[in-house]
C-alpha cells in the first residue's frame, strides 16, 4: 500500500539504509521514520489542533537530540565538511541532514495495520 500527499513520498528502505549510517540501531530506524513521516508526509492544518503540533515539535526535538547523540559516519561527515567550510552551527545541520534524509526516500510503504486515509497526524 503507497500513500502519497502533497507529492512527497517516504521510502522506508532508504530511511533504514541512512539510520544505519547514522548509527541507529532497529528499534531506532523505526522511530526515525515515523518521526519523519510525522514532519513530513502530514503537513498541518490550517488551524492545528493543540496535540497535532505537539506531535510535530516533539518529532523534531526528538530527531535535533538523537543525531548528533548517535555520532553515525553520515554526521560525523557532514559536521566535518561543514567545519572545513567554516560552518559551526549544529542545529541548522541538524535541519539540513532531516531534510536530506526525507529528500533521499522514493515510496511510502503504510504496515497493513495502518489505514490509508487515516486522521492521525503521526501514526
Amino acid at each position: 500500500m503507497k500513500k502519497k500527499s502533497d507529492g512527497q513520498v517516504l521510502s522506508l528502505p532508504a530511511v533504514a539504509q541512512a539510520g544505519i549510517l547514522l548509527n541507529y540501531g532497529e528499534e531506532q530506524i523505526a522511530q526515525l521514520y515515523a518521526d519523519l513521516h510525522c514532519l513530513h508526509v502530514h503537513p498541518l492544518t490550517r488551524f492545528p489542533q493543540s496535540h497535532e503540533v505537539s506531535e510535530k515539535l516533539t518529532a523534531a526535538m526528538r530527531l535535533h537530540r538523537q543525531i548528533p547523540e548517535q555520532k553515525g559516519i553520515l554526521w560525523q561527515h557532514l559536521c566535518g565538511q561543514a567545519e572545513k567550510s567554516g560552518f559551526y552551527d549544529k542545529e541548522q545541520l541538524t535541519d539540513l541532514l532531516v531534510s536530506w534524509l526525507f529528500s533521499t526516500g522514493s515510496a511510502l510503504t503504510l504496515p497493513a495495520s495502518v489505514p490509508v486515509h487515516s486522521n492521525t497526524v503521526c501514526p
